[in-house]
């Protein structure tokens, strides 16, 4: 049983991506003693594949394209759900930089000298020229923001589609 065992497991290479595994098989067309147990993380909303050994009752799972498409498609879209969160994250620390240096400036006196960085040096601003600059900031982060939350629900909505389909995959090729 244990020499079996070790016959499939160095069948099987599996590479870590992600939090996805997977798999590349010797034998391209069909595997042994292997099904895909679907797992789904209800906090993220992103699945895991883990791969389960069933040596009591051989199954056999053609590996197909559009698993591999599937599975592909899942991992390029919880990339960019994951690029769009840290765009989310850095707009909105910028947002908060805007505002709290709008607040300080508020509470300046008028004739106060304002210098703007640029690149290497500084240049003299007036206080309305600095106040309307961190409104657009402001202004534009958060139509980014907006921006880039719709585009995180369009790809949480498409990796929810590919788990159900992975899922029916799944399910109609136990069924055969």
């Amino acid at each position: 049983m244990t020499r079996r065992r070790n016959t499939i497991l160095n069948m099987v290479k599996m590479t870590i991506c992600l939090g996805i595994m997977k798999c590349t098989f010797q034998e391209p067309q069909f595997f042994r003693a292997w099904t895909l147990g679907v797992d789904s993380f209800p906090q993220v909303g992103w699945m895991t594949f883990a791969l389960r050994t069933i040596l009591d009752t051989p199954t056999t799972i053609p590996c197909s394209k559009a698993f591999a498409e599937l599975q592909s498609k899942m991992i390029d879209t919880q990339q960019k759900a994951k690029l769009a969160d840290l765009q989310i994250d850095q707009l909105t620390r910028m947002k908060k930089h805007a505002n709290l240096t709008h607040a300080e400036i508020k509470t300046l006196p008028d004739n106060t000298r304002m210098y703007e960085g640029v690149g290497r040096m500084f240049i003299l601003q007036s206080k309305e020229d600095i106040n309307t600059q961190l409104t657009y900031k402001q202004k534009t982060a958060d139509e980014k923001i907006k921006e880039l939350e719709q585009k995180k629900t369009y790809l949480e909505r498409t990796v929810k589609d590919a788990e159900d389909n992975i899922r029916e995959m799944l399910m109609s090729r136990r069924a055969q």
